[in-house]
């Protein structure tokens, strides 16, 4: 029999685009939000770019990878995930070029590898607006956007919280 039981948990990967790699939905969408707390906050984090996903979050190549890479247009425009005043904007070692939004709560996102980081320190940012434009500064091996999700210190998977 092909039915399935009652409980089972069903994983549903996102649609492939034409070239056959994970579609990445458009910033703006709907979010699905896990944490409780995130919801009481009224936080909704969108996604900041359009691309495709080319790295998760978690354990990889022997390290750890504190948030997920989508691969993108050089130049292509990156959004803030959601409002929040920018606590950092500025050249961060192997990131490169960071953009750091502190959002209610003790969460935060970070947008790194920008070509162009287009805001600055203390500067309060809208869900959408612009903050950064793709590239591949710091150690990065093509132009993507390396994007972080955080409660305090602490990286939380980023694809719980987006759309």
């Amino acid at each position: 029999m092909n039915d399935i039981a009652i409980g089972t948990r069903l994983r549903i990967p996102a649609p492939l685009d034409p070239s056959g790699a994970r579609a990445v939905p458009r910033p703006g969408d709907s979010p699905v939000v896990i944490d409780r707390s995130v919801r009481e906050l009224g936080l909704r984090f969108g996604w900041p770019v359009r691309g495709t996903l080319n790295s998760r979050f978690g354990g990889q190549r022997g390290g750890s990878h504190d948030g997920i890479d989508i691969g993108g247009r050089k130049g292509a425009p990156v959004r803030a995930s959601e409002a929040g005043r920018v606590t950092y904007s500025g050249s961060l070692g192997d990131y490169g070029n960071v953009v750091i939004v502190k959002h209610v709560g003790q969460w935060s996102t970070v947008y790194a590898h920008n070509r162009r980081n287009r805001v600055g320190k203390g500067q309060f940012v809208e869900r959408g607006d612009l903050v950064a434009d793709l590239g591949d500064s710091g150690n990065a091996s093509g132009p993507h956007l390396h994007f972080e999700i955080r409660k305090g210190q602490t990286p939380v998977d980023p694809l719980r919280y987006l759309p």
